[in-house]
């Protein structure tokens, strides 16, 4: 235990530590400028803190030696328990201010009444500002910019200390100007800086070296935002940190223990450990008011499956289960924190999950892709869970993050490349592709690229190598023919692999060079020149002119072969020619009648010649193949389009127009094609169609109309057709004009749409279905008729069509079904499929594809309630009992005829009632005269009651039968007098019946 310091000693202490605070505090107010955190945060803080009342005319100097000397002995209590790390920062603190006791005693006089103000305040101050200033912290963070963060451990004697030693180093807390600054620096370095904070400065808290109002942070210790992911909250490393501060949440050790967040009035955030630089529970970096994670958001990733390749995209699958609560309207959110890995060309992306029970798992896939500087490392991806509780709050599960590995990027290699080439010869290209990984490649074939030297002319320019796994190999061999006037040397020839990748995507390799020697040519025969005369898609001539540069030949045979189908000598690919003395040094030129084919412009076609002869000794001998090229030149054609047309629909016929102009002379005989290039629009079952124009004059336009028809598997999209015209010149010359390639569009399929459909149908009885049915064109359509096609066991359609007839798109019509539904059917939803049978506008009948809709059919209810509205009978008396009778269908009732049913002690005197027509919801009346037994007892009888009726479609049913209780009440009077009176009844009527008789028989 430390002897306590004397009150003169506590006194010079006070006094020097507040004069260096003061000039400090003058400079670094003078130079940090004013942000707006700074500004916000001087009501703030002034408005947490409750200071005593202040007066600054007489200074008590007494209480400000009792109070100091109290506060010491605390401080040095506190001291015995706090760390060996704390322990050292105090006695630097107390060694520094030895040092400078000297300066202060010399400036004590000039300053003594604003030093023992500020002493005052700041001494009374020390045992609340901790508590107030650290929940301003707390709070002004939480709210701040949205940054959420937790702190990092906590505050007490630790960091009071330490904070206090480096206020005290560091000249005093970098603090405000004003009284209000004054006080809150001096309770930062007393009490550990409780209100510092990390983030951006908010009140009571500001970063070090920044003067802001209300409050600064003690110590140096840094400010600012924390790393991604994981802002620190509730205050800053108050005194934690060293001087020039750790990140916020990553004291180093030994810089006063765990991070410094304040802990007056609890931890703020979730009490994450030091150095952690941990996250609240579902923290997140940004700005707007993060949310923070719900405890009862609990999910986990419990598999991934990612086929991403270095270079290329790729599918990543993450399996996730709720572990935790119920969830609604989920979405799962994902993050790259890495540039070389990426959703398309976004870092971020969303998928919508909606419902989520609690133990469910779901597998979302999103698309991610890897830049061709990624390494096959893996690579972290974050994943949170936003959705709403089963109390409609909004919650998010904490950041889960998983790994994504890229397979390396796919690669071939070329290699045993070897080439047998001379000047004007045909030769070979061999060598071998291998596959050097890492996936298979399908269907690979090797191209030609189109940069390739015009000195090596392939005659293929494709080889099929077929399906490479990696590391597997495969050989080919491509023929080429060397120009005759190459120059000797190396070549190169580019060769790219096209195939499809694991997932079906078609994939292109990068270039790879096969390096080639071209030996000095060694023929007799050399080519002199080569003058083509022909445009593409015409008739035109081929001179080649050879030299013989050996001996005297005889009987020599000239063979020019075309290498391709670009240029051909008529119909045939072979010419020959025939010399029958070519002596040495003598040139021959030789033409020949050729054909280009259509679209050759600008393509070098790949000829050759050879020569045969006899020489001087008379001997066969052969010079060749000399390889040369021809390119056709740009036809100009005589005819041009001006608009193509198309009505054509999808699964359907229709006319496709074409506009053309004859630019040229007048032309006859003239007739128009036009050829398909698809599969999915033809000309009936041909992909051709002609038409005969005749005369066509120069600057005339025709157009011509073909009708053509598209498949059920045609897309709306643009196909290409080419068109071309052959005619008669003004010479009686055959020509051709074209072709010309345009672009032809179908129109969407025919549509319908059904919706609005309602029903009126219950079990054991008849209803209506009815809907609403739209066009949704693109056409007109006439003589519609909506069929009801299937409707379900236990239903009845009484009628299966229902004529619309014209229907233009974008119209509606309203359709009514009338089904009957059996007594046997089961309530709930039915299915209904309906179909649109319709005229188009060629008049061709077409049908429509299925419209479903489903409707209820409500449970069975009687046909009728019965209701009594006089059923009382007294015993022994007869009575006419009335009953109410309601229509419970939907329809109308017929023809009901009524019959009644009783038991003894009641009889009835007539039995049956007649209802001629009752609508729904109709009631009407019937009596029946019911007797009760002299004998009968009070009470209540059964009186059953049936009907017979007809429905609205006129067929005749029987109800159920119905109970209605008839009362039965005593008689009046009785006993003898009562018997007595009814003989003496009977007596009077049998004779008044004998005198009618006798008196009828006079």
């Amino acid at each position: 235990m430390e002897t306590p310091m004397n009150r003169s000693t506590v006194f010079t202490l006070l006094v020097g530590l507040l004069v260096i605070q003061g000039s400090v505090a003058g400079v670094v107010s003078n130079d940090a400028p004013t942000s707006n955190n700074e500004t916000n945060a001087t009501p703030e803080a002034s408005s947490t803190t409750e200071h005593p009342a202040e007066d600054n005319g007489s200074v008590d100097m007494d209480a400000i030696m009792n109070s100091s000397t109290d506060n010491s002995s605390e401080s040095e209590n506190e001291s015995g328990n706090s760390s060996n790390g704390t322990s050292e920062t105090t006695t630097a603190s107390e060694t520094t201010t030895t040092e400078e006791e000297s300066a202060a005693t010399e400036t004590a006089t000039t300053t003594t009444t604003a030093t023992e103000t500020t002493t005052t305040e700041s001494t009374t101050q020390s045992e609340t500002t901790t508590e107030t200033t650290t929940t301003t912290a707390a709070g002004d963070q939480s709210g701040g910019d949205g940054e959420a963060t937790q702190s990092s451990g906590q505050s007490g004697s630790q960091s009071t200390e330490a904070a206090g030693a480096q206020s005290q180093r560091t000249g005093g807390a970098a603090g405000g100007t004003d009284s209000a600054s004054a006080r809150t620096a001096s309770t930062a370095g007393s009490q550990g800086a409780s209100g510092a904070q990390a983030g951006a400065g908010r009140s009571g808290g500001a970063q070090a070296g920044s003067a802001q109002a209300g409050g600064s942070q003690a110590g140096g210790a840094q400010s600012g935002s924390a790393p991604s992911g994981a802002a620190p909250a509730g205050g800053a490393q108050a005194g934690g940190a060293q001087a020039g501060g750790a990140p916020s949440g990553a004291a180093p050790a030994g810089a006063g223990g765990q991070a410094g967040g304040s802990q007056a009035g609890g931890q703020a955030g979730a009490g994450a450990q030091a150095g952690s630089g941990a996250q609240t529970a579902g923290a997140q970096g940004g700005s707007g008011g993060a949310q923070t994670a719900s405890p009862d958001a609990e999910f986990d990733v419990t598999g991934v499956d990612d086929s991403v390749a270095v270079g290329g995209s790729g599918t990543v699958a993450v399996t996730i289960e709720n572990t935790g609560e119920d969830a609604t309207d989920a979405v799962v959110d994902f993050q790259s924190p890495s540039g070389d890995l990426l959703f398309g060309q976004s870092p971020t992306t969303s998928r919508f999950v909606g419902e989520w029970d609690e133990g469910e798992t779901r597998t979302i896939e999103v698309t991610m892709q890897a830049t061709p500087s990624a390494d096959t490392a893996e690579y972290p991806v974050r994943t949170t869970v936003s959705y709403e509780d089963d109390d409609g709050n909004a919650a998010q599960s904490a950041p889960l993050t998983f790994g994504v590995t890229p397979a390396g990027e796919q690669s071939f290699s070329l290699g045993s490349v070897d080439g047998d080439l001379s000047v004007g010869d045909s030769g070979t290209i061999a060598g071998t592709i291998t596959n050097d990984g890492p996936e298979t490649a399908t269907d690979a074939v090797l191209t030609v690229g189109p940069n390739a030297s015009r000195d090596v002319i392939p005659r293929q320019t494709q080889v099929v190598l077929g399906n490479l796994d990696p590391d597997e190999s495969e050989g080919f061999e491509l023929p080429v023919i060397v120009d005759s006037e190459a120059e000797p040397g190396l070549r190169q020839l580019p060769l790219t692999v096209q195939y499809y990748d694991e997932d079906g995507n078609p994939m292109q390799s990068a270039t790879l060079n096969a390096r080639v020697e071209i030996d000095e040519e060694s023929d007799d025969f050399e080519i002199e020149s080569v003058e083509p005369a022909v445009e593409a898609g015409e008739e035109g001539t081929l001179s080649v002119t050879l030299t013989n540069t050996g001996g005297n030949v005889t009987d020599a045979t000239v063979s020019t072969q075309s290498l391709s189908g670009g240029i051909l000598f008529g119909q045939s690919a072979n010419a020959t020619r025939y010399v029958e003395d070519w002596d040495t040094g003598d040139t021959r030129t030789f033409e020949y009648d050729v054909r280009a084919a259509e679209g050759a412009t600008g393509a070098t076609y790949p000829l050759q010649t050879s020569i045969t002869y006899d020489d001087s000794d008379g001997d066969q001998g052969r010079a060749g193949p000399l390889a040369f090229g021809v390119t056709p030149g740009e036809s100009t054609d005589d005819f041009s389009v001006v608009e193509t047309s198309s009505s054509v629909q999808v699964g359907d016929e229709g006319p496709i127009s074409v506009t053309l102009e004859n630019t040229g002379a007048n032309a006859s005989e003239a007739t128009v094609s036009l050829q398909s290039l698809t599969g999915d629009i033809t000309f009936g079952r041909t992909a051709n169609a002609t038409q005969f124009v005749g005369d066509w004059p120069a600057g005339a336009q025709r157009t011509i109309t073909f009708n053509a028809t598209a498949s059920n598997t045609t897309d709306v999209q643009s196909y290409p057709f080419q068109s071309s015209v052959s005619y008669t010149d003004g010479d009686g010359d055959a020509a051709r004009g074209g072709p010309f390639t345009i672009g032809v569009t179908p129109q969407p399929e025919q549509a319908f749409d059904l919706d609005n459909a309602s029903s009126t149908l219950r079990v054991g009885d008849e209803g209506n279905v009815t809907a609403q049915i739209t066009n949704e064109g693109p056409q007109d359509v006439q003589n519609a008729v909506v069929q009801l096609a299937t409707q379900g066991q236990n239903l009845n359609a009484q009628e299966t069509e229902f004529a619309i007839g014209n229907l233009p798109a974008g119209e509606t019509a309203n359709v009514s079904f009338p089904v009957e539904v059996t007594d046997s059917a089961e309530a709930g939803q039915r299915q209904f499929s309906f179909v649109v049978e319709y005229d188009n506008r060629n008049g061709d009948p077409r049908r429509s594809g299925t419209l479903d809709t489903q409707v209820p059919i409500e449970p069975q209810r009687d046909e009728f309630t019965i209701e009594p509205a006089n059923a009382s009978v007294g015993a022994g008396s007869s009575e006419t009992v009335t009953l109410n009778v309601t229509n419970n269908r939907d329809s109308v009732v017929r023809n009901a005829n009524a019959k009644a049913f009783v038991d003894a002690p009641l009889s009835l005197g007539s039995d049956e009632a007649y209802i001629s027509r009752l609508g729904p919801g109709e009631t009407k009346q019937i009596a029946f005269d019911v007797s009760a037994g002299g004998d009968a007892s009070e009470g209540q009888y059964p009186l059953s009651v049936d009907f017979q009726y007809d429905t609205a479609d006129g067929e005749s049913t029987l109800s159920d039968t119905y109970e209605v209780p008839v009362e039965t009440t005593a008689s009046e009077g009785g006993g003898i007098l009562s018997s007595l009176g009814l003989t003496v009844g009977l007596v009077a009527l049998l004779v008044v019946l004998g005198v009618g008789w006798v008196w009828s028989r006079r």
